[in-house]
């Protein structure tokens, strides 16, 4: 098969928007269920290829609001998603912490911009603005961003830009946290199906600029 000087040049636009991705979770293998049934809070530690790090501690707690301590749900982990649940009228938080590595740069030299969470499934009548929330930490400097959780109606992917995070050194990160409370919406379940850094996609004018400009080299060294 030939391939073209062209297609070199294509490869060599796209490649670095390819190579960009850095996977914090991709929630892909079972793993056991962390429920909490009553006032308190239960803990576990998940080691898995698919998770920044290798390991993730992830915390559940019931914050008594009333007088009733009913069944309030789970943080669940199946193959492919993260499911998130509240049962009861108590107060449910949580957070899954990755922070087994030392200065990661989440950028990747530039390359990325945003924390993306894909949206598996959601039974939100409308999008849910502060249930859940990123975390990142380097050295002594933490910034805290609210990210949407999609309605189930407009299910996808929520980002937030890495410029929200401008208080923080994001090419040396010792932790990040995915942090979830239910205050403000009770009874609710959502599931997600990735959680990484990547880079903007690019416009299609962008690409079809990036095409033009190969194209016009190769006619140049043609001639």
């Amino acid at each position: 098969m030939k391939i073209s000087g062209l297609t070199f040049l294509l490869i060599g636009f796209t490649t670095p928007l390819l190579q960009a991705q850095i996977v914090i979770d991709d929630f892909n293998q079972p793993v056991p269920t962390l429920t909490q049934l009553y006032v308190g809070t239960s803990t576990q530690t998940i080691t898995d290829a698919g998770i920044l790090g290798g390991t993730r501690d992830d915390s559940l707690s019931v914050v008594p609001v009333d007088s009733g301590n009913e069944f309030i749900g789970f943080l669940g982990f199946g193959s492919g998603n993260l499911t998130l649940s509240q049962g009861s009228e108590d107060e449910v938080v949580g957070s899954l912490v990755y922070d087994n590595f030392n200065g990661i740069d989440l950028t990747s030299a530039g390359l990325n911009s945003l924390f993306s969470l894909d949206f598996f499934s959601s039974d939100a009548p409308t999008t849910l603005s502060d249930t859940l929330s990123i975390s990142v930490t380097s050295g002594s400097d933490t910034v805290t961003r609210f990210v949407d959780v999609p309605s189930s109606s407009n299910l996808g992917e929520s980002t937030v830009e890495f410029a929200d995070f401008a208080a923080v050194d994001l090419t040396s990160v010792d932790s990040i946290t995915l942090g979830f409370d239910f205050a403000s919406s009770p009874g609710r379940d959502f599931a997600i199906s990735s959680f990484a850094a990547i880079s903007a996609v690019p416009e299609p004018s962008s690409v079809a600029f990036c095409c033009l400009v190969a194209a016009g080299v190769l006619v140049r060294r043609r001639r």
